[in-house]
């Protein structure tokens, strides 16, 4: 028997941006397996931690907020709570907790972790293995960054060659999981999305205002998301322009769906404003009308979705939805999802900043060419 076969709880620590959430399902998804019997505890954001409130591998929810009674949405933002659930909730779901302070999630936890719990620190900082140590966690499995060896009872070095992802997958190994570089002994990388049936039909209706303007061709319904939290990652005002138009003018059936915050939305109004007016139709602003959960189902009914290294990617690679995506040269390897190449369609196509309008649009049509003549079977 293994330790984390015998811990009673497990704590795992990943708080912040919403990709980095999206990247530590495949380690939950091992963790779950090698520790069927222990209650699962998650520490994320409430801007990004929803993307685990249908989780079947996460027994309890919780977030960490400086604003512990209005956090942001991300996608939506302004709402009053993040996500929560009843203390009954649906079998094989999440409970949800209200967000908490720092310390004052350090207390609950504590009461939360009994003898033999086990924490895993993903996030890389000071502050996260600290509040794993005052959690009560009796393991604490963590990489051996910003000096915090002493909190760690297992310190790991963190390789940096490694995508994020693979990384997480590592920390399983100082309890005897046998995870590795490709291909993996064990696990499998691919990531996952759940929502509820009200988002999907939320979804739904966001989409149904595509207009019918190709009657003889099926819509070709394309993700378009040129906004970061990092100003450096985005795509300069022209080179979006003359891609868009060029691929507008060369698929007579595409149209732009734009899913984010509702401060995003003013960057594709701008972008839709440098098109022909014949062609304003041809983009669907959905930015602000959405939950995350909501955007993910309506990444998941695209055929593509292009844009720069963001949770948006993050979230659509999770659906299986096939990507083009724009990283900076330093951060391309290390943010890439974990995707299946052993289709006809390729489900991710990394691009790296800077890039020309010509160069964008040839990777884009590629891509495109593929999908029609290959449909993924989803339709708007």
């Amino acid at each position: 028997m293994t330790l984390l076969s015998q811990a009673p709880a497990i704590v795992v620590f990943r708080y912040r941006f919403i990709g980095d959430t999206v990247l530590s399902i495949p380690m939950l998804r091992d963790l779950r397996q090698a520790a069927p019997q222990a209650v699962i505890h998650y520490v994320a954001s409430p801007g990004s931690g929803e993307v685990l409130t249908h989780c079947p591998y996460v027994d309890r929810l919780w977030y960490l907020s400086n604003k512990p009674t209005k956090p942001s949405n991300h996608l939506r933002y302004e709402v009053e709570t993040a996500p929560t659930l009843e203390e009954t909730p649906t079998v094989g779901e999440p409970i949800v907790e209200a967000p908490l302070s720092y310390w004052d999630l350090a207390k609950r936890l504590r009461g939360q972790l009994p003898k033999g719990s086990v924490a895993f620190v993903l996030k890389r900082s000071w502050s996260s293995a600290l509040l794993a140590c005052l959690s009560g966690a009796t393991h604490r499995v963590g990489f051996n960054t910003e000096g915090r060896r002493l909190l760690l009872t297992h310190p790991m070095e963190y390789d940096k060659t490694l995508p994020e992802w693979q990384c997480f997958l590592q920390t399983l190994q100082p309890f005897g999981q046998p995870v590795g570089k490709l291909p993996h002994a064990w696990s499998h990388p691919a990531l996952e999305g759940w929502w509820s049936a009200e988002d999907n039909a939320h979804a739904d209706n966001l989409l149904s205002f595509i207009p019918d303007f190709s009657h003889n061709t099926p819509i070709l319904p394309v993700g378009l998301h040129l906004t970061a939290t990092d100003a450096t990652k985005t795509l300069p005002l022209q080179v979006a322009s003359e891609a868009t138009q060029a691929l507008l003018d060369r698929y007579p059936q595409l149209v732009f769906c734009c899913v984010g915050a509702q401060s995003d939305s003013s960057t594709y109004e701008t972008l839709r404003a440098t098109w022909p007016p014949e062609w304003h139709h041809r983009l669907l602003n959905l930015c602000g009308q959405a939950t995350l959960l909501q955007s993910q189902a309506v990444l998941s009914k695209l055929a593509l979705v292009v844009g720069v290294d963001s949770g948006v990617l993050h979230l659509a690679a999770a659906v299986q939805t096939p990507v083009v995506g724009l990283y900076l040269p330093n951060k391309r390897s290390k943010w890439l999802p974990p995707v299946d190449t052993t289709g006809a369609i390729p489900m991710l196509t990394p691009l790296t900043l800077p890039i020309s309008a010509n160069a964008l649009v040839q990777s884009i049509s590629t891509v495109l060419d593929t999908i029609v003549a290959h449909p993924r079977g989803t339709s708007v």
